[in-house]
């Protein structure tokens, strides 16, 4: 419970064109609750979400074009944080389920159009954040297991589908690594860590997929930046910025350099992600009151919808 509900708050070259007060964004959801963790499905058609409506969090889907929406789960536990397969046919999630690993969160797999689930971590302790690799291959999650610690601290696991032995893909020492995001080719994996154990010092780093170094990206010390995801050409990372006036989504090149600011609203705008087809980014925000989903057109610079 209390870790789920910590991660509760995963282009091209003209995205850097105009400023953040040109771009469309529409709310996608308006129900009540806490909406968060939005997922495109690999035709940019559909939007998974984790919704807090009823009594505990549960698994949601709604067009991205605007519609009902759609509730996959009902269990007693909490559902949320999806990744959809490259084929659509299933959404990869972190559960909570009472009884299951002393209560702690695990990855488990469910058809994408709801239906029964099945483990996929099935390891006690903490398994949180997934990530289904474009080629399908893999899934890279946050993990507790390997830390040796008094204090429990999550590295990137990267584990073979639908079999396979899971490999620790970063060594962070006494430091989280958390939100792992693979890059369209497969080949790289974009995570936010903490650089120093002050709280406000977290940045956006790159690894290959294969193992390597990590690079910081952002390098931003004093500043929290988590929630990377890749756009759909691989050459940028849109990441969410918190600063003590507000949250806001920012871009920069893979590779590291200068970011752009894409949002500039006083609310907390965060956990956003890139649509694999086009230039859309869906994220949360409270910038109507509560959490909703909104949908962020990057190529509509019309002044009406400004």
């Amino acid at each position: 419970m209390r870790r789920f509900k910590r991660y509760v708050f995963g282009c091209f070259i003209f995205w850097l064109a105009a400023s953040a007060s040109a771009y469309r964004v529409v709310r996608l959801t308006s129900d009540p609750g806490m909406e968060s963790a939005p997922a495109w499905s690999p035709d940019g058609k559909t939007i998974s979400f984790q919704s807090d409506q009823g009594d505990d969090y549960d698994l949601c889907t709604i067009p991205a074009a605007g519609g009902a929406v759609t509730k996959l789960t009902d269990l007693s536990g909490l559902e949320g944080q999806p990744s959809y397969s490259p084929d659509g046919r299933y959404i990869v999630f972190t559960g909570l389920f009472a009884g299951v690993h002393g209560a702690d969160e695990d990855i488990y797999i469910m058809p994408a159009a709801g239906g029964a689930y099945e483990g996929f971590s099935n390891m006690p302790g903490y398994d949180a954040l997934p990530d289904w690799s474009r080629d399908g291959a893999a899934i890279a999650y946050s993990s507790e297991r390997g830390s040796t610690g008094p204090n429990k601290i999550e590295d990137i696991w990267v584990q073979p589908y639908p079999t396979g032995e899971p490999r620790r893909l970063t060594f962070n020492g006494d430091l989280p690594a958390q939100c792992p995001a693979w890059s369209p080719d497969s080949k790289n994996i974009a995570f936010n860590a903490w650089v120093t154990p002050s709280t406000y010092d977290v940045d956006i780093f790159v690894v290959p997929a294969a193992g390597g170094t990590p690079v910081n990206i952002t390098n931003t010390p004093g500043v929290q930046e988590f929630h990377p995801t890749w756009t759909a050409d691989g050459k940028y990372i849109v990441f969410d910025r918190n600063l003590p006036e507000n949250r806001d989504l920012y871009i920069i090149p893979a590779g590291g350099g200068e970011a752009t600011r894409l949002t500039e609203d006083p609310a907390i705008d965060y956990a956003a992600v890139c649509s694999p087809v086009d230039n859309r980014v869906a994220f949360a925000s409270n910038r109507n009151g509560s959490f909703d989903i909104y949908i962020l057109y990057v190529d509509d610079t019309s002044p009406e919808n400004r």
